[in-house]
């Protein structure tokens, strides 16, 4: 039977202090696991090093994604060397020995049991991992898109802020987009209001479990019809 395919959009932050050795290697035991039962497509933040949309004044914007995309390279290049051969690293543009993105091959490498890291974003400034996310999702025909953050799904308003905040079972893109809930940027919304594919946001601590239960999280849905 045809294994679902996932592309998994994980925050840099989850390898913080700068990269832990450590958590990759614990990331990657997860990963080897998680691959056994899908077809995995990960795409890293890079958060931990850099965050090109905070970078102060007098750095460029192109320059300061730049760095961020550059970053992503660094933490998936480390999470790699502890996947045991079972992991490839691509790259939306060609950097050193890496493999350059071609959905053939990575949907060749992913059919094969092998967990595909998309690392540099898009290629291009002014978009988000999350829009990375969105648009190999879209490219590789992934069925879901899991994203593993520091709460555990998404909520009406600010858990951080306000104690009686709810967390959501489900909802679509228009709602997260009117609630403003932050769940994905406003690029990657466009890009899948096109091509509508569910997103479950959830806890990166729960990670291991997330393809055996689905009560975990937050799903979102392109429409109400899809609930």
């Amino acid at each position: 039977m045809q294994k679902r395919r996932f592309v998994l959009k994980i925050s840099g932050e989850i390898l913080s202090p700068m990269i832990s050795e450590g958590k990759a290697a614990s990331l990657a035991d997860t990963l080897i696991e998680l691959s056994k039962h899908a077809e995995l497509a990960v795409v890293l933040g890079a958060g931990n090093l850099y965050r090109g949309r905070e970078a102060g004044s007098s750095i460029l914007r192109g320059v300061a994604d730049e760095v961020g995309m550059l970053a992503t390279v660094m933490n998936a290049k480390i999470v790699n060397s502890y996947l045991k051969g079972m992991g490839r690293v691509f790259t939306a543009k060609p950097i050193s020995q890496d493999l350059l993105y071609q959905r053939a091959e990575v949907d060749s490498w992913m059919r094969g049991g092998g967990v595909a890291f998309l690392s540099y974003g898009t290629g291009l400034p002014y978009f988000s991992t999350d829009s990375a996310a969105a648009f190999y999702a879209i490219d590789l025909k992934a069925d879901q898109i899991l994203k593993a953050s520091n709460v555990d799904g998404v909520y009406d308003k600010d858990p951080k802020k306000d104690q009686n905040a709810q967390r959501l079972s489900q909802l679509t893109y228009q709602e997260a987009i009117e609630k403003d809930l932050k769940v994905m940027d406003q690029t990657a919304f466009a890009l899948l209001r096109e091509h509508p594919i569910p997103i479950r946001v959830f806890s990166f601590d729960v990670l291991d479990q997330i393809l055996k239960k689905e009560n975990l999280g937050t799903h979102i849905y392109g429409s109400k019809k899809e609930k």
